[in-house]
């Protein structure tokens, strides 16, 4: 709930209930991202405030756990079987070497971020062309020829570089990361079929290219490329607008290389007004039936 504003900075409470099942809140500053129109709040800022009055609060993990109900999702996951670590199994190349893709939003012990030499040395510009060729471009060609979405968001990627420039990408958590459009109107020929997944008994085909387009946008739209998008701006000053830019200028990149699909290109519409996410936090918060929600998409204003 927005409690005032003043030009970009806005105050927020957000409620919230301590272990004892007590109501509180939180109050904090923050500002509205043009990613998805994200919430960036002050980590700094944030106050805990109860009958009693109020006081800072005590760490960021107090935080979460009060609001995500006792982070019962993490609780949750910690009984899922380790896997191996990707970076141990994927094959390099000549010259490559492998990174967590979520490690590009990585801080070192100094507050710099990792990748801030690569932007340097390259230029920003086109090392971001690089990772969304190296990435987006083989996402979206699945989602494209295939009806494949692939639910890749920064912790199942790995990115593989020569010299800080983005060259491959492996991906990890599949197939369950897998959404099959099992029937779609651009879709000729035979459709590819998923394996059955060993770990969850059977790989997730969906039955509409609107299910398929949430769960890709989900976690490779929003939860990966739009939280990058924000640190490259609040760290190096590149604006939101002009990396969702070049992202429309990838995915145009591989539009028009490839006519013959303009109607396939119409039935996975990523340049959409607005676009459906899946939200497992506001999910948890307030039950199945609220864990979606309809965003704005940033991609829109480059439509042609």
């Amino acid at each position: 709930q927005v409690l005032a504003r003043q030009d970009d900075r806005i105050c927020y409470e957000i409620a919230a209930s301590d272990k004892e099942g007590r109501a509180i809140v939180y109050q904090c500053h923050g500002r509205t991202s043009a990613s998805f129109n994200q919430l960036r709040l002050c980590d700094e800022s944030v106050m805990r405030v109860t009958a009693n009055g109020s006081r800072p609060v005590a760490s960021i993990q107090e935080f979460l756990r009060e609001i995500e109900m006792q982070l019962q999702a993490e609780q949750a996951g910690s009984h899922k079987p380790r896997r191996n670590n990707i970076l141990q199994e994927v094959l390099l190349l000549d010259g490559e070497t492998a990174l967590p893709f979520a490690d590009l939003r990585r801080l070192d012990t100094d507050g710099e971020a990792l990748i801030g030499e690569w932007l340097a040395q390259h230029g920003t510009k086109n090392w971001i062309d690089a990772l969304l060729e190296a990435s987006l471009q083989p996402m979206i060609h699945l989602l494209y020829a295939h009806g494949i979405g692939i639910e890749a968001d920064a912790a199942n990627m790995v990115l593989m570089h020569r010299a800080g420039l983005p060259s491959r990408v492996a991906l990890k958590e599949l197939p369950a990361g897998l959404h099959m459009a099992s029937q779609f109107s651009a879709c000729a020929g035979i459709e590819p079929s998923l394996l059955q997944s060993y770990e969850d008994g059977a790989a997730r085909g969906e039955s509409s290219a609107t299910q398929v387009m949430t769960q890709f946008y989900s976690a490779t739209m929003l939860r990966n490329f739009g939280q990058l998008s924000i640190f490259l701006r609040e760290y190096f000053r590149w604006p939101e607008l002009s990396f969702w830019q070049q992202v429309a200028q990838c995915i145009y990149r591989y539009q028009d290389a490839r006519p013959a699909m303009a109607l396939r290109f119409a039935s996975f519409d990523l340049f959409a007004a607005s676009v459906q996410v899946e939200c497992p936090t506001r999910r948890k918060l307030l039950g199945e039936g609220e864990g979606f929600k309809t965003l704005r998409n940033p991609l829109y204003r480059f439509r042609r």
